[in-house]
């Protein structure tokens, strides 16, 4: 079964965000050759999301981006998270944080 995450990155707009299958990890390394994960998940993170299919699913209506960077970093961060499998498979297991049960949410000040 594939891990798949929910996330609300405001009021009513979910993200869906799940594991990576064979196949998408063959398009993406077919596609990003000599591509660093860096760029990946950094500016190039909207091509990554165009090659995979169903394991990042926006918001009805939205483009990548569109999005804030907090929206962004959180999609980033939740990609990471649901696929550290894969990132386990390819030696960048640091990249990929372990979940928590801890609060994201922000401190007040």
């Amino acid at each position: 079964m594939r891990h798949s995450k929910t996330i609300e990155l405001s009021e009513g707009r979910l993200a869906t965000v799940q594991e990576l299958r064979v196949k998408d990890a063959r398009r993406l390394i077919a596609n990003l050759t000599g591509v660093g994960l860096p760029d990946m998940l950094g500016d190039k993170f909207p091509e990554v999301v165009g090659l995979l299919g169903d394991c990042v699913q926006l918001p009805e209506g939205e483009d990548f981006d569109d999005f804030s960077l907090g929206d962004a970093k959180t999609i980033i961060d939740t990609f990471t998270e649901v696929n550290r499998d894969f990132f386990a498979m390819v030696g960048l297991e640091h990249l990929a944080p372990t979940p928590s049960n801890n609060s994201t949410s922000p401190v007040s000040a």
